[in-house]
């Protein structure tokens, strides 16, 4: 396997690892197949163009035809869209990356960071979850929805696909770390957990999301 074939092969792992699984937390709030199988099948696509080369031309305007479906979902994605735009062209850079063209190295360039910064979230959110939480029991919610897995807390991943509008009885915080007397909001930009002093305030209060549990240090991989 020649330099090129290697480079592609680790960009497209990459990007599985970084955006695959229920990427966009499409499947478990219960979209339509029309949204949630692409969302899954997007990031296996450039691992396949990497063993098969020669079927990376075809793969790639499959690619592209999966993608269309989440562009439509984009204008509904609200605080989501840029996360959505993050996974649309780190898929399609890695499948790109495959098929010859002049821009490869680029694309290679682009699959690779978002990969990283993907799985950096991922490593950012443990290390503060074990500070801040000094020991006590924790629990992690996203988009209202109790976090059970190591792969929901990546960046790619941990994050509110919710509409833009708000109202004064829902939160559409992209996750929440909870210890029995404190909570902390994610910032995907800044990849940390920052407090909420004002929780109880809320109509709904973000501490009803999970329940801490004790004597866990990280939770399982799936």
């Amino acid at each position: 396997m020649d330099v090129t074939r290697k480079a592609g092969l680790a960009a497209a792992i990459l990007v599985l690892l970084g955006l695959g699984g229920d990427t966009l937390g499409l499947v478990r709030v219960g979209a339509p197949l029309w949204l949630s199988g692409p969302a899954l099948a997007l990031p296996v696509l450039p691992l396949l163009g990497a063993v098969w080369p020669r079927r990376a031309a075809g793969l790639a305007t499959l690619s592209g035809v999966l993608a269309l479906p989440l562009l439509v979902a984009a204008g509904l994605a609200g605080p989501g869209l840029p996360f959505l735009f993050l996974f649309l062209l780190g898929c399609l850079a890695a499948i790109w990356a495959q098929t010859g063209v002049r821009l490869r190295r680029a694309a290679l360039l682009i699959a690779c960071a978002i990969g990283l910064w993907s799985l950096a979230g991922l490593g950012a959110a443990l290390i503060q979850i074990r500070q801040l939480s000094a020991g006590a029991p924790w629990c992690v919610a996203r988009q209202g929805m109790f976090t059970a897995r190591l792969s929901d807390l990546r960046a790619a991943a941990l994050f509110t696909t919710a509409t833009g509008f708000k109202d004064s009885s829902r939160w559409y915080f992209h996750g929440v770390l909870r210890t029995p007397d404190r909570v902390w909001i994610w910032s995907p930009r800044g990849l940390r957990f920052d407090p909420l002093p004002d929780a109880g305030r809320m109509a709904v209060d973000p501490r009803l999301a999970c329940d801490p549990v004790p004597g866990r240090l990280v939770p399982p991989l799936f």
